[in-house]
């Protein structure tokens, strides 16, 4: 350690007195590494960023303004995934809940816009619900509206999207073999036809 005293002992028995610096490294030859695998580790990929390589390619960066990415060398927001190019349906992100059980077991996000650092003020969701086996349910859209701290729930949902693909809202179980199920009463703006349409 530059400007740093005192033995890096295995034992523990004394400390290091100043930083432990090391090489700024790259994604073949990472700074922090491992004696049988030295192409995966850690290392700095610029001035105030840190990088994560496996296999000898980066796989994780943070940069100077915190902001963090996977799968890209150039981050613009607070995480951002990416997929190498792929003429087909890419999930970058993926949610799972473990649980089995057909009734309640859920997976989604959460939205909250406030300052409190607490588990709270989360007025909006969005939930897949596994209704039926082979993981099959109901996609949920919710958002809450008491003037309080509570966060989101079931009893919350707007909008329901069923295994079929049929639509309710104002309701969690819109009709069978229907494409849209509203509960309440409607305004359109416009005209309503029906036809096969083109």
């Amino acid at each position: 350690s530059a400007g740093g005293g005192g033995d890096f002992l295995r034992n523990g028995s004394l400390s290091m007195t100043g930083q432990l610096q090391a090489i700024n490294g790259s994604s073949l030859v990472p700074s922090y590494t491992f004696a049988n695998d030295t192409d995966t580790g850690m290392y700095q990929a610029g001035t105030n960023t840190l990088a994560f390589s496996t296999s000898g390619q980066e796989r994780f960066r943070m940069d100077s303004a915190g902001f963090a990415a996977f799968g890209s060398s150039v981050p613009v927001d607070t995480l951002q995934l990416t997929k190498p190019a792929q003429n087909t349906l890419q999930l970058p992100l993926r949610l799972q809940n473990s649980d089995t059980n057909n009734s309640g077991s859920a997976t989604g996000i959460g939205f909250k816009v406030s300052s409190s650092t607490l588990d709270d003020y989360y007025k909006a969701g969005i939930a897949f619900e596994r209704t039926n086996t082979f993981g099959r349910g109901k996609l949920r859209f919710m958002m809450e509206n008491g003037v309080d701290t509570s966060n989101v729930d079931y009893s919350d949902t707007k909008m329901t999207i069923d295994a079929t693909g049929s639509v309710g809202i104002g309701t969690t179980t819109p009709y069978s073999g229907t494409q849209l199920h509203v509960t309440g009463g409607a305004i359109a703006a416009g005209s309503i036809g029906s036809g096969t349409g083109n």
